[in-house]
């Protein structure tokens, strides 16, 4: 009887070669990446929360506007990352001027309330839209 490799075409042979069954990986490894990856995305949200407490609040343009720029280009990063510097200075342009003129009598909001405003309800519909895609 002939051996099964020999009518098998080359490229499931090859593959079979290259990636055989892991039988000597240790069933905790999983458990530990899960606990890396929990690791690191709540290392990512203090990060976070430091940069915007140095920053101010007007950080959170550097988080939604790239997130709207890529709705609208999609996701070529060519597009991306100077559409998003450009939409991002305009987008405080823009809050800084409602800012300095919603109020009466020369009295000026903090720019980051508006963008706060401009940028809450975006970032709730962000996250609402994964939310559905992701399934949960």
């Amino acid at each position: 009887m002939s051996d099964s490799t020999e009518t098998q075409p080359d490229f499931v042979t090859a593959t079979a070669a290259h990636h055989p069954r892991r039988t000597d990986v240790d069933p905790r490894a999983a458990t530990r990446a899960e606990r890396q990856v929990a690791t690191l995305f709540v290392l990512a949200a203090l990060l976070t929360g430091v940069c915007v407490s140095v920053a101010g609040i007007i950080g959170f343009v550097g988080l939604v506007v790239p997130h709207l720029v890529r709705l609208v280009l999609g996701p070529m990063h060519r597009r991306l990352l100077p559409a998003s510097i450009l939409i991002g200075g305009v987008l405080v342009l823009i809050a800084d001027t409602l800012a300095r003129s919603l109020l009466p009598r020369g009295e000026e909001l903090p720019v980051g309330v508006v963008t706060a405003i401009l940028g809450g309800p975006f970032f709730c519909f962000l996250l609402l839209r994964r939310k559905k895609t992701v399934g949960l």
